[in-house]
């Protein structure tokens, strides 16, 4: 592009600055659509992992289970994947959370954690019981469509088994030989309770991790 020149001239010189400013959108726009096109690409694959299915969502309705391996989805957020571990063991904890696992556990005890381990046992006394429950996704379109919230569900209800068999127990059995019946007898009423709600959960392990009488 020439020089402008204040004291000639212009007309040519600002029909220049035109196309040259008119050439520099044309590029700009093109940048711009390569980068968006860019985005849109790399956005429109994901990857599931051996333990996991996809659960595509188009619009939020549910369209599409994919098995492991690479996928393709529409950008833009008119698909979305949630991946569900229908393949891993999973564990809630009641008593006690997990801080960090390893050869020696760190472990925290909280209010609400407290609360939830007191329980009154069938000879009126008070025990605090804390215990796991294992578990898998055996259906993942029940698992994460028929309940709002599918893990506060499956906690209410595995506290409110394991209240109702310490209930039937007393606190001797639960300190000595009767805690694989009380680990039985909750398993069996978990699973029955997950099949009547239909959460698509399979219950594998209830186990109690500790048991103490009051003070």
């Amino acid at each position: 592009m020439s020089s402008f020149d204040p004291f000639g001239n212009n007309e040519k010189q600002i029909e220049e600055l035109k196309k040259w400013a008119k050439k520099k959108r044309r590029q700009s726009i093109t940048l711009i659509g390569i980068a968006i096109a860019a985005i849109s690409l790399i956005s429109s694959f994901y990857q599931i992992q051996p333990d996991e299915v996809g659960m595509l969502l188009r619009f939020g309705k549910h369209i599409d289970t994919t098995n492991p391996g690479a996928h393709f989805r529409l950008p833009f957020g008119i698909d979305r994947v949630i991946k569900v571990p229908i393949k891993r063991q999973l564990k809630m904890e009641f008593g006690f959370r997990t801080l960090r696992a390893g050869v020696q556990s760190e472990f925290q005890r909280t209010k609400q954690s407290r609360t939830e381990a007191e329980m009154l046992t069938g000879d009126l006394n008070v025990g605090t019981v804390e215990w796991i429950v294992q578990y898998k996704i055996a259906s993942p379109e029940k698992f994460l469509f028929n309940f709002r919230d599918i893990e506060a569900t499956l906690r209410l209800m595995a506290e409110a088994t394991m209240r109702t068999v310490v209930g039937d127990h007393s606190i001797d059995e639960l300190l000595t030989g009767g805690r694989e019946d009380v680990e039985r007898s909750a398993k069996q009423l978990l699973i029955e309770l997950n099949q009547q709600y239909d959460t698509g959960i399979k219950i594998q392990h209830v186990k109690l991790q500790d048991v103490n009488a009051p003070d």
